[in-house]
């Protein structure tokens, strides 16, 4: 037998073959550095596409995730890596310098805060609290660009601003209070601010923290530069010509191309002109320029970024994070980096079924995966005066809700925004875009070559299927040759850019008092087993946890873990309402076990947070109570339990078995595919996976097989698991196969289990067939199992049977059939030799035994052994003493 099965699997495994991987391309900013190939020049990357489908369906939340550095935390030692902003950034800087002088009365205190020109200080944060910044008036003996004193704190506290331009010079209070410290400490480049600190006892209770409001980068505009189309003096060159911008597309731009200090390259991307294109950053910028109005009246720029970053992070995750706060993406566009902006467009181009080349394949997908598919969207962004994660309020259409028949927030943190009026606009476009699901891949000929990605067109499709809707083209491939033009499009719609915010939508959150301390534990945790109750009786064992309730606003909710005692496997829960103090929770919650739990606070990033101890509850959790009293044997639910079951079968709502096939047939639809222009007859891949040392062999084989034709389709997977030593082997099959013809419609599961040793073997199987045709349908379950000791073999199994014709069979194979109640006592046991042996049923009395020959109805004679004797069944009806 073992060796028929591995003859069999090594046969399957025989024919798979090996198929050509597709090369990994733009790990950083895909075939650009490569546009000097003639074949790059002639193609357009389809890249494009993916990233467009990633940014819509995750909300961008790739790009945000590589901003894993928090700006605000204070930086030591030699080894920092270089760091520029765009924008306003609260900031800790890197601390490079401490010195006391004036027998200790005084220190001096450097930080430098980013590589680059910046524009100036907005204000300071001294131990957590902000205060305004009163300008001295200059001029100043120091070198320094501006020179600042603390509102509250006067001249105990002096900021020395350098912002980095070319040609800084060295600070000279810095040359003359530190011993060794000279003319050439100029930090060239570099914006940085000298501190010097008065002591003071009631002011200052030791060092104070110090954190920094810049406003970031002076930027090169290309839109205000004469020499390359603009009207201005700004010049890449020059430094001196640039300006102080949030705008994300000059950012980006200026980013692609680098920030250099004499000729060398300090942060950036370091592309060359040539590998940028060029057109796409004006329209951006352009974008992000407009003035669009909030709800209360006040105008502002469309898209603002306000973000730092680290040399060491991806050039692409950077460029990344600045086309996300303009609601866009990055792409390539002839083999050079091209950016977008979101903003509404006029399609420019309307086409018909008519215009698509007849011999060329048009791919159509009408719905993504619901497992991609959301409903609204929640997270934070940055507040624009307090610079900390602020929550937006989330987004969650009604009817979105109703279409999807769920509810499935979606997170996406914001942290390079920081209006909420931006926010809103920013998270409608990733919810309605992501349920604009639609997507389609076509060839027009080549009068068509004016199309370029980021454009919209209409495409009025005969179709029932596609019918009329309005795309973005997301990549483009155009075929010199056959002089044909193919198209990668999206679906889109004005709607996702229109502006329907309220004001409550957009109220920024009031700058919250200063606390003079914040909580960071939970106070009167306990835990105890409870019972929760149902209206029939019912008991279900759960766990109350309690605690000290919670009113500090920057505490979102309470995170509970709980186990079996000492046990490694956590179950998780969040209390949200956390003002009443108390939460139940009974999922894996388990009768007669002890358990233990512990929980922290859920708070906004950045603040500090302790777990409890592990607290166990003082009795194991009680026992499950259905709906049957003590004592009482009653088997009449199980009338009411089929009619539950029945009534799923025969209803049509919630949870119903027409609601489920609904909802089967709407996934499979979100996966649908029209092919047209071409027939696919069949698309089989094989994958085997093997590992061999010595004689163990591991192998798992998978192989799905897809034919299709004007008749027939046929969807089958097969997977084989095996592992092999010696004479030993085990080796589980699972096959899945659909098929739907003309005449009916076939879907068979099978799951196979084998163990063998030698000869010997052991085998499972399970396999449901489900059978319509216009003879009827039938649905047969078979579960066996077989047992061979390599000369013989024993079998036991079920099948189960139903056919709409009305007639049910249960087929039951064993030398023994024992039934026993829940408990564990036995009921009845059904021997070989057809007797049924009652000896656990208390002996009857003789009216009993008259009333159990009454009942007995046409049963076939037999022997019953009772525990008051063994009795024959003569006749229909009549119990009579055994001999």
């Amino acid at each position: 037998m073992i060796k028929l099965i591995f003859v069999t699997l090594l046969l399957v495994i025989g024919m798979t073959g090996q198929g050509n991987a597709a090369p990994l391309v733009g790990l950083a900013f895909g075939s650009a550095f490569a546009s000097t190939l003639p074949g790059i020049l002639l193609g357009l990357a389809a890249n494009v596409g993916a990233s467009y489908l990633l940014n819509q369906v995750l909300g961008g939340q790739g790009a945000a995730a590589n901003d894993n550095q928090d700006p605000a935390q204070v930086s030591f030692g030699e080894r920092v890596a270089r760091g520029g902003q765009i924008g306003r950034k609260r900031l800790g800087g890197h601390f490079v310098h401490y010195n006391e002088f004036d027998d200790a009365k005084k220190a001096q205190h450097v930080y430098v805060l980013a590589d680059q020109w910046c524009d100036d200080l907005e204000s300071v944060y001294v131990n957590g609290r902000q205060y305004d910044l009163i300008e001295v008036a200059g001029p100043y003996a120091n070198n320094e660009a501006r020179r600042y004193q603390v509102a509250d704190y006067g001249t105990l506290i002096d900021i020395r601003f350098h912002d980095g331009r070319p040609g800084q010079l060295a600070d000279t209070e810095l040359i003359t209070q530190t011993p060794g410290w000279d003319a050439d400490r100029k930090y060239t480049n570099q914006c940085y601010v000298a501190v010097t600190l008065t002591s003071d006892k009631e002011k200052f209770n030791g060092r104070p923290d110090f954190k920094f409001v810049l406003r970031g980068a002076r930027l090169y505009d290309p839109r205000k530069d004469t020499s390359v189309g603009g009207a201005g003096t700004h010049r890449f060159d020059d430094p001196t010509t640039w300006e102080y911008s949030a705008n994300p597309a000059v950012g980006a731009y200026h980013f692609s191309r680098g920030f250099y200090a004499n000729g060398r390259r300090v942060l950036g991307a370091q592309l060359a002109s040539a590998d940028i294109e060029f057109e796409t950053y004006i329209t951006a910028m352009n974008v992000c320029d407009e003035q669009v109005q909030r709800p209360d009246g006040s105008w502002r720029n469309r898209y603002e970024v306000h973000m730092s970053w680290l040399d060491t992070d991806q050039p692409s995750s950077v460029l990344d994070r600045m086309c996300a706060a303009m609601g866009g993406r990055r792409g390539e566009k002839q083999g050079r980096i091209a950016i977008f902006a979101g903003k509404a467009k006029v399609p420019v181009l309307t086409i018909t079924d008519g215009d698509l080349v007849l011999d060329a394949p048009v791919r159509y997908s009408p719905k993504r995966p619901g497992a991609l598919l959301f409903s609204g969207i929640h997270g934070l962004y940055t507040h624009s005066t307090e610079f900390t994660p602020t929550p937006y309020a989330a987004l969650e259409p009604p009817a979105f809700i109703a279409q999807d028949k769920r509810s499935v927030m979606q997170p996406s943190d914001l942290p390079d925004v920081q209006d909420a009026h931006q926010a809103y606009l920013l998270i409608k476009q990733q919810l309605f875009t992501a349920r604009l699901q639609a997507t389609a891949q076509l060839t027009l000929d080549i009068k068509d070559l004016m199309l370029e990605v980021n454009d919209w067109i209409v495409w009025e499709s005969a179709s029932s299927l596609r019918g009329t809707k309005t795309y973005e083209i997301t990549a483009t491939q155009l075929n010199w040759q056959t002089g044909r033009l193919q198209l990668s499009l999206q679906q889109i719609d004005a709607t996702a850019y229109a502006d329907d915010a309220t004001a409550a939508q957009v109220i920024e959150a009031p700058r919250p008092r200063p606390l003079s301390s914040y909580q960071k534990d939970v106070f009167g945790f306990g835990v105890s087993a409870v019972a929760l109750s149902g209206a029939n009786g019912e008991n279900l064992p759960a766990l109350k946890f309690v605690y000290n309730p919670i009113v500090d606003p920057a505490i979102r909710g309470l995170k509970i873990e709980y186990r079996v005692l000492a046990d490694t496997k956590l179950f998780k829960a969040t209390d949200t309402s956390i003002g009443d103090g108390e939460f139940y929770a009974s999922d894996g919650i388990m009768p007669g076990l002890t358990y233990e739990a512990r929980a922290v606070l859920d708070a906004l990033p950045g603040r500090e947070v302790n777990w409890t101890n592990w607290v166990p509850i003082d009795v194991p959790t009680g026992p499950m109570i259905v709906a049957l009293q003590p004592g009482q044997v009653d088997y009449s639910h199980l009338a009411q339990d089929l009619g539950n079951v029945v009534g799923v079968l025969n209803a049509t709502g919630a949870g119903s078995l027409s609601a489920t096939l609904d909802y089967i047939i709407n996934e499979l639809e979100r996966f649908a595919s029209e092919v047209t222009g071409e027939t696919v007859n069949a698309h089989v891949q094989r994958q085997l996976l093997q590992v061999k040392v010595g004689s163990a062999l591991s192998q798992i084989l998978t192989e799905s097989t897809l034919r299709a034709n004007g008749d027939t389709a046929l969807a089958d997977l097969l997977v084989i698991v095996s592992a092999e030593v010696d004479d030993a082997a085990a080796a589980i099959l699972v096959e899945q196969t659909a098929r739907a013809d003309a005449d009916g419609a076939l879907a068979v599961s099978l799951n196979e289990t084998i163990a063998a040793m030698g000869d010997a073997y052991a085998q499972g199987l399970f396999k449901i067939d489900a059978v319509a045709n216009g003879g009827g349908t039938e649905t047969t379950m078979t579960l066996k199992a077989r047992a061979s000791d390599g000369l013989g073999f024993v079998d036991t199994g079920l099948q189960i049977i139903a056919k709409s014709d009305g007639t049910s069979q249960i087929v039951l194979v064993a030398e023994e059939t024992v039934i026993i109640d829940g408990n564990g006592d036995l009921l009845a046991l059904f021997g070989g030799d057809g007797l049924i042996n009652s000896a656990f049923i208390p002996s009857l009395t003789v009216s009993e035994l008259s009333a159990l020959s009454a009942d007995l109805g046409d049963i076939t004679a037999g022997n019953i052994t009772l525990a008051s004797g063994k009795f024959r069944l003569e006749s229909v009806g009549r119990l009579v003493i055994a001999d």
